[in-house]
């Protein structure tokens, strides 16, 4: 039986809102329960929704495929515009982290795999998180362990002019020349984890550039990537499989990038001996 909990972050840390859901498996083996050492590395999932929504589908149907894969997962719905804006949903990703890290034995997590997913917005939100994981105490005052070991961006906004809306709302009022780290493509270090990207050749809305842009910055400090551009399919195809897809876009414009899961998947198992 899959384990599901909603752990309330604000309860825990000075936080205004973010709601970390949990789907995780049991100890699955007979006998003693902890007979035998055992965990998994957790996928913590992050919608997106431009910081104005978090949308569901791309929240845990998404969790229940990186379920299936032997991953422990973690779905966060963070707070947004209008009612918070950066740091806000940042710090929520940050103490995500910190808590599945502090609750790793009792969640049968190893603590040196920790990922994240991230979807457009969702996908800025990690892709900072990649960036400012180091820098949270001097920036924010944040005390917890934050560090982020993959991440995965799923036609992620990347550059202010990747997908103005999404900046707007992250910002709030607030002057991106203050934060200039937000435009992930200048704020990539030798801290970053290494990322899966990918996007579609056909996105017309978060064009396939944000993910270039990223790309090009990682290569550029020697941190490793992989970058899948997929020939066909519009923003926000989730898992790209037809349940998901049907109702929205014409059938079969998604086919392409439906392997990306385990692809995600193979690159992050690669990093297990690095």
């Amino acid at each position: 039986m899959i384990n599901s909990k909603r752990i309330h972050l604000k309860d825990i840390y000075n936080l205004e809102g973010g709601e970390l859901d949990i789907m995780a498996l049991p100890y699955p083996f007979d006998g003693e329960v902890d007979a035998l050492p055992w965990s998994r590395p957790a996928m913590i999932v992050v919608p997106g929704g431009a910081y104005q929504m978090v949308s569901e589908r791309e929240a845990d149907i998404v969790g229940t495929r990186y379920l299936s894969l032997g991953y422990q997962v973690f779905v966060l719905r963070y707070n947004y515009a209008p009612i918070s804006h950066y740091p806000e949903p940042l710090l929520e990703l940050a103490s995500s982290v910190d808590y599945i890290r502090h609750h790793a034995k009792e969640l049968h997590v190893d603590p040196e795999r920790i990922f994240a997913v991230g979807f457009s917005a969702g996908g800025h939100l990690v892709g900072d998180l990649a960036a400012e994981w180091s820098l949270l105490k001097e920036r924010h005052g944040f005390e917890g362990d934050a560090k982020i070991n993959g991440i995965v961006l799923a036609y992620p906004v990347v550059y202010p002019e990747g997908h103005p809306l999404t900046f707007a709302n992250c910002l709030g009022g607030k002057k991106l020349e203050d934060y200039p780290w937000l435009s992930l493509d200048t704020s990539v270090s030798k801290h970053n984890p290494p990322a899966f990207i990918w996007s579609t050749n056909e996105d017309t809305l978060v064009p396939c550039e944000n993910s270039l842009k990223y790309a090009l910055a990682l290569r550029k400090a020697k941190i490793k990537f992989q970058l899948c551009v997929y020939p066909y399919g519009e923003h926000g195809l989730s898992t790209a499989e037809e349940e998901i897809n049907e109702r929205y876009y014409p059938q079969g414009s998604w086919e392409s990038a439906k392997r990306w899961i385990d692809e995600s998947d193979a690159f992050l198992r690669s990093l297990k001996s690095k």
